[in-house]
């Protein structure tokens, strides 16, 4: 095998690894790390829509489109929000039981489960662009006894979330293992009227860090090729 077939080996080998099973994590919002995790990419935050509005599942955004997520929802939420019985999201412009905008900070728009089961999101970019990062933030989710609101990804990846404050802000952060050009989230809970919103729903491309070991292999092919350069210059 000659040097330049043994790279390409280890490119594709390298590349090979990079694929892996999506991973979910919650931390408490913050904008300057919200700010920093969807760096460069592409961010919905609703304020383009009219607020106080019910929201229409077959309307494409910058990131996709979303939908409810089952359940109808009958709680005070969805009474002050849609008159009861609920069925579609709805564009939150008020905080209302814990719940409102997170982004832009001091805006006004965000998305809200209007008491259904929660979520459903099919993510995709213009042009069908890359990503490998989904990037979110909730407001108020999983504040009622014995709810668990769950984040789930097309690939049977999830997360779960039970016990918190009313009002609680949560920063989700799926990396996907891989660069995707669609992907779907499912945001929800094991029971209607306990609402949620929605806000900064982003796609992104974050950097994939190398696999285990592949720092150590690409230092000895840097010494095989210092060892190559020394041999050509004794002959």
């Amino acid at each position: 095998m000659t040097f330049k077939t043994l790279i390409g080996a280890v490119a594709l080998a390298l590349a090979a690894g990079t694929v892996n099973a999506a991973t979910i994590t919650f931390n408490t919002f913050n904008i300057g790390e919200f700010n920093t995790a969807v760096n460069g990419g592409t961010v919905e935050d609703f304020e383009g829509f009219a607020g106080g509005t019910g929201w229409n599942s077959s309307t494409v955004t910058s990131v996709g489109t979303f939908a409810a997520n089952t359940g109808t929802g009958s709680g005070s939420v969805c009474n002050t929000q849609s008159g009861g019985n609920c069925t579609d999201l709805f564009i939150n412009d008020t905080t209302l039981s814990g719940q409102g905008n997170l982004v832009p900070a001091g805006a006004g728009n965000a998305l809200s489960s209007n008491d259904t089961n929660g979520i459903f999101w099919d993510v995709f970019l213009a042009g069908n662009a890359m990503f490998n990062r989904i990037v979110f933030a909730v407001n108020d989710a999983a504040d009622l006894n014995n709810t668990i609101f769950t984040v789930l990804t097309d690939d049977g990846s999830s997360a779960t979330l039970s016990g918190q404050a009313n009002g609680n802000e949560q920063l989700v952060v799926i990396d996907l293992g891989g660069m995707v050009s669609s992907a779907t989230v499912s945001m929800f809970n094991n029971r209607t009227n306990d609402g949620f919103t929605i806000d900064g729903a982003a796609a992104t491309v974050a950097p994939v860090p190398l696999p285990a070991g592949a720092v150590l292999l690409l230092g000895g092919l840097g010494a095989l090729a210092v060892m190559r350069r020394r041999r050509a210059a004794a002959a």
